[in-house]
C-alpha cells in the first residue's frame, strides 16, 4: 500500500491535464499512487492519463458526467493509503511538495490536513499568492483546533492543490457535499481544523491555475459562490450551534459570508444586472450577524435603487475597501498557540 493516494478529478481537461501529471511524476517522493477520475470527456484526456507510462497512474472512466464532486467523493472511497491529496487536472505541484507535505504531517500527528502556500495563475498571466504564515517563526506552524478555524473563518485559505490530509478525516466527517459545489471544500477544511487544528506550510509548492472553465470561475459565473457560503454558514451554526470551536466562531463566519454576498453583488452590478444585484445585497443583509455588517448591505442596497448599477459599477473599488474595512477585520490568532517546527523538535527532545 502506497503511502500517498492523489486523487486527479478530470472532465475535458486535455489542455492542462498533461501538465498535472507531469508535475506528479517529477515529485521527489516516490511513494504515491494516483487515480485520474475522466467525468465522460469527449476530449483526448484519456489519452493523455493513458499514456505516462507510470504504473502507479491508474484511469477511471465515468460512463456519465456525475460532477467533479461526487466524482471526488467515489474516488475518496476507494483510497486505502495514509494520505490523500486532490489534484485537479488544471492544477500542478512543485517537485517537492509531497515529500514536503508528507514530512509536515508525520511532524504533526495530532493534524488531520496541511496546506501549504499556493501561487494562483490567472488570466493575461496574472499571478498571486495564497501564502500560508500565521505568525510562528518556524518553517511549519501547527494551529490547534480553536485558532485553525478561526485563521479559515475569514475565507477559505486553503486552496484546493496545497491541501494533503489524513485518509482518516474522510472517515470522520461527512463526504465533500455534493449540494455545494462552490464551497464544499471550505466546510469540508472548516470541519477538519475543528476537529483537529491544521498545519500550515509555508513553502511555495502548489500552482492554482484560474480560467474561464475552472471551478472558481463557474462557481462565480453561475452564481453559486453566494448561495453556498449562505448554506455553509447555515450548516456550521447548526453544527456548532451547542459549542463553537472558539468564542465567535459562528459570527465570523456569518461576516464572512456577508462579504461574501456582498461581493457577489459589485460583480453583478459591474455586468449591470440591477435586481440580482439588490437580491444579493438582500442575502448580505439576512445573513449579517450584527447593526455594522447589516448596515453595510442595507446602504448598498439603498445605493444600487438610488443610482443604478453603471454608477455602482464605477465606484466599485472603493465599496470594496470600505465593505472590507467594515465586514471583515484581520483575524487576531495567539501567537502562543502556535506550534513551529523548532518547538516541536524540542519538544521531542524533551
Amino acid at each position: 500500500m502506497s503511502a500517498v493516494t492523489v486523487l486527479i478529478p478530470n472532465f475535458n481537461g486535455a489542455a492542462y491535464l498533461g501538465h498535472a501529471l507531469q508535475s506528479l511524476l517529477a515529485q521527489t517522493y516516490p511513494d504515491w499512487v494516483a487515480v485520474v477520475g475522466d467525468n465522460a470527456s469527449t476530449d483526448p484526456s484519456a489519452d493523455i492519463a493513458g499514456a505516462t507510462g507510470d504504473a502507479r497512474v491508474r484511469l477511471v472512466r465515468r460512463p456519465r458526467n456525475i460532477g467533479w464532486v461526487a466524482n471526488v467523493n467515489l474516488l475518496l472511497s476507494e483510497a486505502d493509503s495514509q494520505f490523500v491529496a486532490v489534484l485537479h487536472s488544471d492544477d500542478w505541484w512543485e517537485p517537492e511538495f509531497l515529500e514536503t507535505m508528507a514530512s509536515a504531517m508525520m511532524q504533526f500527528p495530532s493534524a488531520l490536513l496541511a496546506s501549504c502556500s499556493c501561487a494562483l495563475h490567472g488570466l493575461h498571466n496574472a499571478r498571486s499568492e495564497f501564502t500560508q504564515h500565521a505568525g510562528g517563526v518556524g518553517p511549519n506552524q501547527y494551529l490547534p483546533p480553536g485558532e485553525a478555524v478561526r485563521y479559515l473563518s475569514s475565507w477559505n485559505r486553503f486552496a484546493a492543490p496545497s491541501v494533503l490530509a489524513r485518509r482518516s478525516l474522510f472517515e470522520r466527517v461527512p463526504a465533500f457535499d455534493e449540494t455545494l459545489p462552490g464551497a464544499n471544500d471550505w466546510l469540508m477544511w472548516l470541519r477538519a481544523a475543528a476537529l483537529s487544528g491544521a498545519i500550515l506550510v509555508p513553502r511555495m509548492l502548489a500552482n492554482y491555475r484560474i480560467h474561464d472553465d475552472n471551478l472558481t470561475a463557474t462557481a462565480k459565473a453561475q452564481g453559486w459562490m453566494g448561495s453556498d457560503s449562505l448554506r455553509l454558514e447555515q450548516t456550521l451554526r447548526h453544527e456548532w450551534r451547542t459549542q463553537e470551536p472558539y468564542p465567535g466562531a459562528i459570527h465570523a463566519i456569518s461576516r464572512s459570508v456577508a462579504l461574501g454576498l456582498l461581493a457577489g453583488a459589485q460583480r453583478e452590478a459591474t455586468q449591470r444586472h440591477r435586481n440580482e444585484t439588490i437580491y444579493m445585497a438582500r442575502l448580505s443583509r439576512a445573513v449579517a450577524p450584527d447593526w455594522s455588517s447589516a448596515t453595510v448591505a442595507i446602504t448598498y442596497a439603498w445605493a444600487i435603487r438610488a443610482l443604478g448599477v453603471r454608477t455602482m459599477a464605477r465606484v466599485q473599488p472603493l465599496t470594496s475597501r470600505v465593505a472590507r474595512s467594515r465586514l471583515l477585520p484581520a483575524p487576531s490568532l495567539s501567537k502562543g498557540t502556535l506550534t513551529t517546527d523548532h518547538e516541536s523538535q524540542q519538544q521531542r527532545a524533551g
